[in-house]
C-alpha cells in the first residue's frame, strides 16, 4: 500500500507528533510561514508558498504530479496532534474495509464542533458521510472526483460540504474510527483572522451555489449528517446514540450560556440602556 500525507505548515507547526523520520508513509510539506523548520522532517516533496491552506495543496499537486500515484491520502492541519501509527492504521483500516473517505475521532479535550466525530470508548468504526476538514483521509479515487473542487476552496471551508454531497449522491463509503484519536487544540486566532475567516467562507459558500445551482443552508447539511454504528461491544449503539443526543444538549447549554455572557456584558458596558 502507498499512502502520503500532505499538510501545509507554518511555525507553530506540531509536525513533531507525526512527521519525523522513518515514517510508513510518504510526505509533502507546503511551508507557508517561510520558515527552515522542514529539513528535520525530510519531506519526500517540499514547497514554500505563502497563502491558504487548499491552494497551497493544489501548489503541491502541480509542482509534484507524482503525489498522485499514491493509492491513499490524509490532508492534517499543521496544528493536529495525532502519531504517525494512528496516521498508518487509518490507512490500513480504510485499505482493508474498502473505505474511501474517513478520519480518527476527536479526544474529549480537542475543540469539537461535530458531536459524531468525538471518540467514545467501546466503538470501533461508524460509517458517515461527513468528515472534518483539519483531518481527513481519502482514496485516490475520490480525491481525483473531488480535485477539481480544490480550486474552489480556501482555509478548507467548504470541502466538508463537497466531500458530503458526493458521498449522499454517489454512495462513498466514509468511515469514522472511534479506537484510533488524535487532539486538535482550541484555535486562538486574532480578531482580525476571524474576520478573514468569515470572508472567505462567504466567498467558498457562494462559489459552491453556483456550481450547484442551489442554495446551500449550513443548518440542513448538519441534519443530513448520517452514521451506522460497528460497535466493537454488544449493546453500545444504544447508548452512544444517548450519549450523541446529551453532546447536542451540552453544546446547545453552552452557546446559550456564551450569549447570556455577552448580553451580560453588554449591559456592563451601556448602564443607561
Amino acid at each position: 500500500m502507498s499512502a502520503i500525507v500532505l499538510s501545509s505548515c507554518g511555525s507553530r507547526h506540531r509536525l513533531a507528533t507525526w512527521a519525523r523520520s522513518p515514517r510508513p508513509f510518504a510526505l509533502a510539506l507546503c511551508d507557508y510561514a517561510g520558515e527552515s523548520f522542514v529539513s528535520a522532517y525530510e519531506p519526500d516533496f517540499f514547497l514554500s508558498r505563502r497563502g491558504d491552506k487548499f491552494p497551497n495543496y493544489l501548489a503541491l499537486l502541480e509542482r509534484y504530479p507524482a503525489i498522485l500515484n499514491h493509492e491513499y491520502f490524509a490532508f492534517i492541519d499543521d496544528d493536529v496532534e495525532i502519531d504517525a501509527a494512528t496516521i498508518d492504521a487509518t490507512f490500513r483500516r480504510m485499505r482493508a474495509e474498502g473505505i474511501d473517505m474517513a478520519q480518527p475521532t476527536l479526544r474529549p479535550e480537542s475543540e469539537i464542533h461535530w458531536e459524531h466525530l468525538r471518540s467514545c470508548d467501546g466503538l470501533r468504526t461508524e460509517q458517515v458521510n461527513f468528515v472534518e476538514i483539519q483531518c481527513f483521509f481519502l482514496s485516490r479515487r475520490l480525491l481525483r472526483r473531488t480535485l477539481p473542487f480544490f480550486y474552489l476552496i480556501e482555509t478548507g471551508f467548504g470541502m466538508d460540504l463537497v466531500l458530503k454531497k458526493i458521498a449522499d449522491e454517489e454512495n462513498v463509503t466514509g468511515a469514522v474510527f472511534h479506537d484510533l484519536t488524535y487532539r486538535h487544540p482550541a484555535a486562538c486566532d486574532s480578531v482580525q483572522q476571524r474576520e478573514g475567516f468569515a470572508e472567505s467562507r462567504a466567498r467558498v459558500l457562494r462559489r459552491l451555489e453556483l456550481c450547484w445551482g442551489e442554495t446551500i443552508d449550513i443548518h440542513r447539511v448538519a441534519a443530513g449528517i448520517r452514521g451506522k454504528l460497528k460497535s466493537a461491544y454488544p449493546g453500545w449503539g444504544v447508548l452512544y446514540r444517548a450519549y450523541r443526543v446529551w453532546g447536542t444538549i451540552r453544546y446547545a447549554a453552552r452557546l446559550l450560556r456564551k450569549a447570556g455572557r455577552t448580553a451580560t456584558r453588554a449591559r456592563k458596558n451601556n448602564p443607561s440602556e
